[in-house]
């Protein structure tokens, strides 16, 4: 009884938690390492932006869609989920609830 009653409080808890980030405002970056010129994009949402994320939270993603590392990026400016897809070869993203920062946040997907 006790693994059956453990399988269903799973299953509730992997149902509603993606649910709970269905308004998350979601924002596309084009970046630019100001060192080395190199475009990359990135992904954010307005509660948790990618200055509120730790350097090894943010993901950077070239034109093919694979991780990049810029020394020094900067921020160019936003554009639009579609021209994100495009600029990285269809790269995706999820987003995950934080309950330290008490949002949604998003987690890019690098193309392999």
């Amino acid at each position: 009884m006790k693994l059956l009653s453990t399988a269903i409080l799973i299953v509730l808890v992997s149902a509603l938690l993606p649910s709970c980030c269905g308004d998350a405002k979601v924002r596309y970056w084009k970046l630019r390492d100001a060192k080395t010129g190199a475009v990359v994009y990135a992904v954010d949402t307005e509660v948790v932006p990618l200055a509120k994320l730790a350097p090894s939270g943010v993901v950077y993603l070239n034109k093919q869609g694979k991780s990049a590392h810029p020394a020094s990026p900067k921020t160019v400016g936003a554009i639009s989920e579609a021209e994100w897809r495009k600029a990285t070869a269809g790269a995706n993203y999820s987003l995950y609830y934080c309950g330290h920062c008490k949002g949604c946040w998003a987690k890019v997907k690098p193309r392999r």
